[in-house]
């Protein structure tokens, strides 16, 4: 599982090789913009190419399959007496839509087909390097857009209740140098991996060298502010006898009904707590990303040391954070789940 990551111009031609670069870490998120880092010396003569590039991109491949293909988002240079270096970022195409805006109307759509409309209109602006992969039907929405942040739009109706997963995959195609990647957008991203089994602690397969636990609470009582004074509150009385209440404000100055202010607010309702988890597989024992498991997919954990006694439960996977080591190997991985049945 060796890692190559490949610096290269605005038209994807090869500059350098970041070989010598320190701290390479990847980090997927399902519904957000994917990013690369590292740190390179000003010494180093691939620092130069980056600072002199037109907007390099990096390519990041794993045993010779291309798995990140982004554009660089900020150089952060530091020198003291000691060392002299430089912080390179990287984000998938998708991060570009937050600074693109849309004002629109979608009436009875499906939310993925508004998603590629969003983008395919921000390329007509200038290209985002996002082109159309393969979007599945997902649910009929309504959306009316003022002077909206497409990719807080799109992240929006991947929120909602039934709402959509999307996932920019990277790509390379010889005869469209602009092209990053292809937006795929699914009912739910991922499948049931049986074989990906992460476990913690005495008695178990103990392929995972640490955990970390947080519980939310939950979100009952909802109130939105739209445009001209429309606002809404909703509430689940159930969940707020159980846990008692849980009050969240959001301003929505891009709608103007009542309808649809209220449709939002019912959407951000969270009726049960949740419990976020993390935790780092031995790349020796466990299953490996993107061979193993991905993003959306649904795998087995358990842990058990005295009190952090958690039978094997079935989540998702959240997120995904990579990191190489200087010989361009897998040193480790941080995996993110959550548990929607969580209890107080």
């Amino acid at each position: 599982m060796a890692w190559t990551w490949v610096l290269t111009d605005s038209s994807g031609n090869a500059l350098a090789e970041l070989a010598n670069a320190d701290g390479r870490t990847l980090r997927f998120k399902r519904n957000t913009p994917a990013e690369a880092s590292c740190t390179v010396s000003h010494d180093d003569p691939e620092t130069i190419e980056v600072l002199t590039a037109n907007m390099p991109r990096l390519k990041c491949y794993r045993d010779g399959t291309l798995r990140f293909h982004g554009a660089l988002s900020s150089i952060d240079e530091q020198a003291d007496t000691q060392a002299s270096q430089v912080v390179l970022n990287f984000v998938h195409p998708d991060k570009l839509l937050a600074t693109r805006f849309t004002t629109s109307t979608h009436a009875a759509t499906d939310a993925g087909t508004i998603a590629w409309t969003l983008i395919n209109s921000a390329n007509s602006d200038d290209d985002t390097g996002i082109r159309q992969g393969t979007i599945n039907t997902t649910k009929s929405r309504a959306r009316e857009y003022r002077f909206k942040q497409v990719l807080e739009a799109i992240q929006q109706l991947t929120a909602v209740l039934d709402g959509f997963d999307y996932e920019v995959v990277a790509t390379e195609d010889a005869d469209d140098a602009a092209e990053l990647g292809t937006i795929t957008v699914w009912q739910a991203q991922g499948s049931d991996q049986s074989d990906a089994r992460f476990e913690y602690g005495a008695g178990t397969l103990a392929n995972c060298s640490s955990v970390t636990r947080q519980l939310l609470p939950p979100v009952n009582a909802v109130t939105l502010e739209g445009e001209n004074g429309l606002t809404v509150t909703v509430t689940d009385a159930a969940s707020i006898t159980r846990y008692g209440r849980y009050d969240v404000f959001e301003s929505r100055t891009d709608i103007a009904d009542q309808a649809t202010l209220t449709e939002r607010a019912r959407e951000k309702l969270r009726i049960t707590p949740v419990r976020i988890l993390q935790f780092t597989p031995d790349p020796k024992l466990a299953p490996a990303p993107f061979t193993g498991y991905f993003l959306g997919d649904t795998v087995r954990f358990a842990a058990n040391r005295n009190a952090l006694d958690i039978p094997e439960m079935t989540p998702r996977v959240q997120s995904i954070e990579i990191r190489i080591d200087s010989s361009g190997n897998e040193s480790d991985h941080v995996i993110g789940i959550d548990d929607q049945d969580a209890t107080l």
